[in-house]
């Protein structure tokens, strides 16, 4: 509890757990896990192996990250959930500012995409990619390009063969790979924090 009360505060903490085949590993993680939930906190549980997610390849340690995202609404897959509440919260910045009526919805959209820009400054100089997928998701869900959204929603999560057609449109290329894992998950840290 002290852990997760410093986590909650933005601290770090590693924790590994280690012990024979039956001591109860995996059950004390998904109980950290649910315990952590309950106050707020997204979890995922990964499972290193040496043939299907190994740690050396990043690039698929963060994709199963993202396919095992939990939070107390979403039990799996709650990335996108996720992406989707971090723009609903903007918009409610945006109108708790009182500046904008809640009827002009072109002149929330602007300045939602001010306050976007905003935060993910520190995204944008680590991992442009990111920043660009997220900018054209939000487009294409306001323009409800479902398939668009979907396929970059998807590539944001680290998902392989999105076709070109989705990411040509935002300016990304190539799929999430081994050195953009890191800064994709750090970008997604931003978003769970903001």
């Amino acid at each position: 509890d002290e852990e997760l009360d410093r986590v909650a505060t933005g601290a770090g903490v590693f924790k590994a757990i280690r012990g024979e085949y039956g001591a109860g590993k995996t059950f004390a993680t998904r109980w950290l896990a649910e315990r952590a939930k309950a106050r707020g906190m997204a979890a995922a549980e990964v499972q290193i192996s040496e043939t299907e997610t190994p740690l050396h390849r990043l690039e698929t340690v963060y994709r199963r990250a993202m396919e095992q995202l939990s939070t107390t609404d979403c039990f799996l897959g709650a990335f996108r959930s996720i992406i989707d509440g971090w723009f609903y919260g903007l918009e409610e910045d945006v109108l708790a500012e009182g500046t904008i009526d809640p009827s002009d919805e072109k002149s929330l959209a602007e300045r939602a995409d001010e306050l976007l820009e905003q935060r993910l400054v520190e995204v944008t100089r680590a991992t442009p990619q990111f920043s660009a997928a997220l900018r054209a998701y939000r487009a294409a869900q306001r323009e409800n390009d479902h398939p668009t959204a979907e396929g970059l929603a998807g590539w944001l999560a680290g998902q392989p063969h999105v076709a070109a057609t989705i990411k040509r449109p935002a300016g990304i290329k190539g799929d999430v790979d081994h050195f953009a894992a890191l800064s994709f998950l750090r970008g997604l840290l931003l978003i769970l924090k903001d």
